[in-house]
Formats: structure tokens, C-alpha cells, sequence
């Protein structure tokens, strides 16, 4: 989540002192760690162990992964306990936004529907604390906001068209992306080159995305199956595979291109155009272990399959994952 991990990683040094301080932001913690742990198969490895200790009255045993469902269950309960935001200290406000910042990415790891219900909650408790003026101005709300700011972006096409089309064709808001990237900057500047390739590469998926929800598909020449292919549309995709090539496979931030490869791929229509991006989203799953990355591919694999005079920007809604 992070554009270049180290020991400035704000969802460490941030969030997990407030963990300990804070019972509904550490079942929101634990819970993303246990869906890692669900959806790569790790329990297998942390099953209780044949050594079993006694301590304070009660029986322990090596090593222990809860329930992810059970922990989910319990950070929302927590959550609704919390639902008056208007009279409490600001402390308080931040830890909710915090855990609901927090079951969105439970939702990337393990590749859920529940995205557009978890931001609606982000946008409904940001409101009743007074928007970003109520949040304050400290770090943990600088933090709150960047990453917001982030899910907004990402989520859109996934919400609509219409909304898609109202934040990825304002470069204002589009370059909200970019707020973590200058955050990270100011912290290693000598990254700046690669910063400037990962500008480059939204900008090019958002005339991707724009270019094809624009499009007027309803000619007779989008009634053709197969649809014929579209020159301007296979010069952006491979335009956007070579400069995606020129960041090494190393590179501390190549998992923020994994928002704009998604949009690239899904307007792929040559098959090694498809093979590629498959290739480079499973690439990014072997490294993170995200669930949402899996379900991405099968959703690409579906639009790529879709009827003549079908936009894949209408479809994205239906894809229910958000693959970022």
C-alpha cells in the first residue's frame, strides 16, 4: 500500500503503535494479517503444535491464525459501537477511519466484493467528523487523506461509467494518486526518476480508460464478430507494455503500477498483449499473496471475451474486485 517500503512506512509506524493502544483498530489489523494467512494457505504451517503450554490459567499451544470471517465480524461490530463520530475526541475518529482504511485492504487480499460498501463508510464517517478540516492536521491525518485520496481513484471505474468518467477525466483528481508518491519522495529523492515513469504510466492508462469509455460503440462496425481491431487501441496498449518494461522487475514501486496494468490490460485485444499483462499480474500475486490480483485475471479474461459493442469500462462494475 506503501510506494516504497522501509522504515517511513506509514501503515507501520503509524498504524500499529495505534494498534496497541486501540482494541477495534487491532481486530482491524489482525484481520488483514489472518486473510493473508487464509488465502495463501498458511495456517498450514501455524496449526497448533504439539507443544502445549500452561500460563495464567490457561492452556496454550506453538502458534495459533484465527478466523478471518470471525475477526471481520468482530472489527465491524466494533465499528457500529462507534458509529457516533460527532461528540467524541479526535482520537477516536481517526482510529475508525484507520480500520476502515484498514478492511479495504482486507479486501485486496482477499479479492471481496465488499469494496464499494467499505468506501461508502470511509465517505459517510469523513462527513460526520467535517470532512478533511475535521480530520485535523497532524501525520496520522495527512496519512488518512493520501490514502483516500488513493481509493477514490482506483475504486471509480469500478463504481460506473458515469462515476468512473467524472474522476478519471479531472487531472486534478487523477492526481490524487500521486499524493503517497511526493510523500515518499521528500523521504528518498533519489527515486525521483522512477516517480516520473510511474506519473507517466497513470497518465497513459487514464487515456486508456477515457478513450475507451468515450468510445461510441454502437455502429455497425462494433456488430462484426469478432469486433475488427483497433489500431489507436493496440499503439496504446503496447505503448504502455514499453514503458512498463523499462521498470525493473526490482524496483521498489512496482507494485503501484498494478492499479494502472489492470487498466491497461483490459483494453488488451492481441493475445500476446493478454499472455503479458497475465504474466505480470501473477508476477505481483507470487510476490504479495493478494487474492484480488487472481480474481482480476479471470475478470480480464471475461471482458476480454465480451459481445461486440460491448465497452469493457461498462463491464468493470460487474467484475466486483479491485484489483490495485
Amino acid at each position: 500500500m506503501i510506494a516504497i517500503d522501509g522504515v517511513h512506512n506509514d501503515w507501520r509506524h503509524l498504524l500499529l503503535p495505534l494498534a496497541q493502544q486501540d482494541e477495534l483498530v487491532m481486530d482491524a489489523v489482525l484481520t488483514v494479517s489472518a486473510f493473508h494467512f487464509h488465502m495463501n494457505k498458511l495456517p498450514k504451517n501455524f496449526q497448533r503444535g504439539k507443544q502445549q503450554y500452561r500460563a495464567f490459567g490457561n492452556d496454550s499451544y506453538d502458534s495459533y491464525v484465527p478466523d478471518p470471517y470471525q475477526l471481520c465480524a468482530r472489527t465491524l461490530h466494533g465499528l457500529r459501537k462507534r458509529q457516533e463520530l460527532i461528540n467524541v475526541d479526535q482520537s477516536s475518529q481517526h482510529s475508525v477511519l484507520i480500520s476502515l482504511l484498514l478492511l479495504m485492504c482486507a479486501v485486496l487480499v482477499n479479492g471481496g466484493s465488499d469494496f464499494p460498501v467499505l468506501l461508502r463508510m470511509l465517505e459517510s464517517a469523513l462527513d460526520a467528523i467535517g470532512g478533511k478540516e475535521g480530520l485535523g492536521t497532524g501525520i496520522l491525518a495527512g496519512f488518512i487523506m493520501r490514502e483516500l485520496h488513493k481509493i477514490r481513484v482506483y475504486a471509480a471505474p469500478h463504481l460506473g461509467e458515469e462515476m468512473g468518467l467524472e474522476m478519471i477525466s479531472s487531472q486534478a483528481r487523477t492526481d490524487q494518486l500521486f499524493g503517497c508518491l511526493n510523500h515518499c519522495l521528500q523521504l528518498y529523492p533519489e527515486h525521483e526518476p522512477l516517480f516520473s515513469q510511474v506519473a507517466d504510466l497513470v497518465y497513459q492508462a487514464r487515456d486508456i480508460y477515457l478513450q475507451q469509455v468515450l468510445s461510441d460503440q454502437t455502429s455497425e462496425f462494433f456488430d462484426l464478430d469478432p469486433v475488427p481491431l483497433n489500431p489507436s487501441s493496440i499503439a496504446r496498449v503496447q505503448r504502455f507494455i514499453a514503458s512498463l518494461e523499462k521498470i525493473p522487475h526490482t524496483s521498489p514501486v512496482e507494485h503501484m503500477l498494478i492499479w494502472t496494468t489492470f487498466v491497461a490490460a483490459s483494453d488488451a485485444q492481441l493475445d500476446e498483449h493478454k499472455a503479458y499483462f497475465e504474466s505480470v499480474l501473477l508476477r505481483h500475486h507470487a510476490r504479495s499473496g493478494f487474492g484480488n490480483l487472481l480474481k482480476g485475471i479471470e475478470a480480464l479474461k471475461r471482458m476480454w471475451a465480451r459481445k461486440p459493442g460491448e465497452r469493457w469500462t461498462s463491464l468493470l462494475p460487474q467484475t466486483k474486485v479491485l484489483v490495485a
